[in-house]
């Protein structure tokens, strides 16, 4: 699960980095894997757009998910949901 929050353009450009150091340490091995950008609730304050957003989760085939902490858990819970069947399924990102 890749976490990067919504106000911080940092962040998001992190994520390539973690990715990496990921792939690295798990040769090999399927690599199921979501993107959740976090403060989905501070839109004043965001720093990230949709359209970087799609882009890199489809060049990294993987779903993407926007969670704000104030929000119920059963929307809190979907990046965890889906990283879970992803792992049952056997389905990797690339």
């Amino acid at each position: 699960m890749l976490v990067f929050s919504l106000t911080s353009h940092d962040s998001f450009i992190s994520l390539n980095h973690l990715r990496r150091v990921i792939l690295e340490l798990t040769p090999g091995s399927p690599r199921p894997m979501v993107l959740v950008g976090n403060k989905a609730d501070l839109v004043h304050a965001r720093e990230v757009s949709d359209e970087e957003i799609r882009d890199l989760a489809n060049t990294w085939g993987c779903d993407y998910f926007e969670v704000a902490a104030p929000e119920p858990w059963q929307v809190v819970v979907r990046p965890f949901a889906a990283i879970y069947q992803a792992v049952l399924n056997g389905r990797a990102s690339h």
